[in-house]
Parts: structure tokens; sequence; C-alpha cells
């Protein structure tokens, strides 16, 4: 078996899966882009194999030493996916803009037919920050929330942190959370914050949040990320 450019499914996944325990940072989408290829000849180097971005049979082999069995892909699940990323890998997977934009890519292919992808979007960053295991993908903010451990809520818009989940209410105005993203900055002086979803193109944008009609931040929910 040989993976490269235009490759797509489960073997792409268990490859992207097998790469993610050495800390790539891939979006595990089962599409061969430029980054899965990156990843691949960063891994390739690293272990003295030649540099060409495919992932041939000696790679595939020295992957099966370092990380397992990936030629099958019924055995993804015995694939090690490692614990939530230490806050600086996660800080630095949120500032690469190429990743932001292959998260919203993702979240449009999984929801096509829909302009609201938000809690897709955050699904696929908690799979990345491996909060999520690599099948776990919500379309409503509902279930995304209930799916999330019982960390600690921040009510005030000037106690977030870069990191945190942001939970809004801007939609349906009955209180009930309809919208999430990602908190990319600390609020500023008239309590603004930075933060990352899909509608704004995956790219961070500043926003009034907190109590009332036109800043609907409900809460924020605080992710215990390692500090390495």
């Amino acid at each position: 078996m040989s993976l490269g450019i235009g490759s797509e499914g489960q073997e792409v996944i268990a490859l992207q899966m097998a790469l993610n325990s050495l800390r790539a940072g891939l979006l595990e989408d089962g599409i061969y882009g430029p980054i899965t290829r990156r990843a691949v000849l960063n891994f390739q180097r690293a272990h003295g194999l030649h540099p060409d971005g495919k992932a041939g049979p000696a790679t595939l082999d020295r992957l099966v030493l370092c990380t397992g069995n990936i030629s099958d892909p019924s055995k993804l699940a015995t694939l090690e996916v490692p614990g939530i990323l230490p806050k600086p890998q996660a800080m630095a997977l949120l500032n690469d803009k190429a990743m932001r934009a292959e998260i919203r890519h993702g979240a449009i292919k999984a929801l096509p037919n829909t302009g609201l992808r938000c809690a897709a979007t955050l699904s696929l960053w908690m799979r990345q920050f491996h909060v999520f295991g690599p099948g776990q993908m919500f379309a409503r903010t509902s279930d995304l929330i209930a799916a999330l451990p019982d960390w600690p809520r921040v009510t005030s818009i000037r106690d977030v942190e870069p990191l945190d989940i942001l939970v809004s209410t801007d939609k349906n105005g009955n209180g009930v959370p309809d919208h999430v993203g990602i908190i990319f900055s600390k609020a500023d002086s008239q309590g603004r914050v930075i933060f990352i979803d899909n509608q704004n193109h995956g790219n961070p944008y500043t926003r009034n949040l907190g109590p009332g009609p036109k800043t609907p931040m409900q809460y924020a929910i605080r992710v215990p990320w390692p500090a390495k």
C-alpha cells in the first residue's frame, strides 16, 4: 500500500491518527493533502527515510514500529491517542492559519448543506486537541456541550482565557446554547474578545460578548490544558 496526495479514505485516517500519536497535529479527515504530506516528510526525515512525502511500505513499516499496526483500517480503535495536548501546543495549532483553513473546510465537508457549522468546527478542533476521539463529530451545539466533561464554567467576559470554549445564544434568544467557538484572546477594556468559529472563515475576529441582547455570551468552558 502506498498513500500520497489525492489519497482518501480510512487508510489515510489511520495514517493521520498514527502521525498524530507522534504529535503531528493533523486534521483526521481522511484526505491526504499538503499538510499530511508535510507531516509524512517530517517523519521520514526524522527516521532517515527517503523524504518523498509518500506513505509507502518503508514509511508505513516504520510507523508500525513507532505507533502500532496501521495497515488495517479495522484496527483504528487500537491506536493509542495521546491525552489532551499541552496548552502551548494547542495554542500553536490555533495560531496556524493552514490548520484553521483545514478545520473550516473539514466542517463544510461534514455538513455540506447547512450554514450552521460551528459545532462541527469545534468538534474538529477538539479532535485535534485530543479532547474528543477521532470519531466524535457533532452538528448541534447542545450535543457537543453534553459530550464535554463537567469542566469549570466562566461567566464573566473579563475572566476568559485563550482556548476557553465560548458558548453563546446569539440566534434563538430563548437561552438555549446555539453557538460555540474558541476564545483567541483575553477581553480588552471594552469587553471585546477575539474568537474563532466557522462563520469567520476560520480567522480570528473581535466581538463584544457578555450579558445583553447584542452581547450574548452565556458562559465559557475552561479546558484543563496540561502546562507541558
